[in-house]
């Protein structure tokens, strides 16, 4: 039987320094929509396993939008 995984999330910034990127860099990716985030409040966690792999990817030099979309909660 396969447990679910819980996805590591991260803020913006525990994620750039995790992974040693410019936090202003990740924000202008969530920004564009390259990057899906989760607000709670006034905060953006990213996923860190979907960040790794667009890192990955080299998608963020070519500027294509990435499919799932920025989602807000409430606190």
């Amino acid at each position: 039987m396969n447990e679910p995984t819980i996805p590591r999330m991260r803020t913006i910034r525990c994620a750039a320094e995790e992974l040693q990127i410019p936090e202003n860099a990740l924000r202008m990716w969530i920004k564009e929509g390259l990057i899906p985030a989760v607000y709670t409040g006034n905060r953006a966690l990213v996923n860190l396993e979907l960040l790794i792999d667009f890192l990955r990817s080299g998608r963020q030099n070519n500027g294509s939008k990435a499919d799932s979309q920025t989602t807000k909660t409430k606190d």
